[in-house]
């Protein structure tokens, strides 16, 4: 996924960095709660990259340590650190053809619904996952507080010719004044 900033803005690569990072430890401690066999967050640099990738012998095939970073603009998602280095945006863009929206989602109107409705979300996530109220109280701020990060992703589909591609675009928030 192609990740860049509108004139003016803050840089969206690195904060899209920053979320992931908080968005992959959340789970990884999330999962190693309620199992035995351990997930690893590892960091590694691949020159000015810095790679995420996730370990766990026990569970993940071999060769499998799925791996995600931002390189030369894009989001990188893949299935090991290697296959990260390996990745080189090629070819030239696809020129505007045929656009047809395929997905919108509105990460500020879904932050406003969720603390609007705060107290009903916490309560079920308490009793869907036996947390303490208080507990559930800062996972739903964590929530909130990364679906603020963001305003809007939308995913739609270019045709030209006979090539198809999928763009999604995630917008960042505007920074605060």
């Amino acid at each position: 996924m192609r990740v860049r900033s509108e004139p003016g803005q803050d840089d969206s690569q690195h904060a899209l960095a920053k979320t992931l990072q908080v968005l992959a430890n959340v789970a990884v401690k999330d999962y190693n709660r309620k199992h035995k066999d351990q997930i690893a967050l590892k960091t590694l640099r691949q020159g000015d990259v810095e790679v995420r990738y996730l370990v766990n012998d026990a569970k993940f095939p071999k060769g499998f340590q799925p791996a995600f970073a931002v390189k030369d603009g894009y989001l990188v998602l893949a299935s090991s650190p290697d296959a990260v280095l390996r990745f080189d945006k090629q070819g030239e863009a696809i020129k505007a053809g045929n656009t047809c929206p395929l997905l919108k989602v509105s990460f500020k109107q879904l932050a406003t619904l969720v603390k609007d409705r705060r107290e009903a979300v916490t309560a079920l996530l308490a009793e869907k996952h036996k947390l303490t109220p208080q507990s559930a109280a800062k996972r739903v701020e964590t929530l909130v507080w990364g679906l603020e990060l963001f305003d809007t992703a939308e995913l739609v589909q270019r045709t030209d010719g006979e090539r198809v591609a999928w763009v999604l675009r995630l917008r960042t928030a505007e920074p605060a004044k």
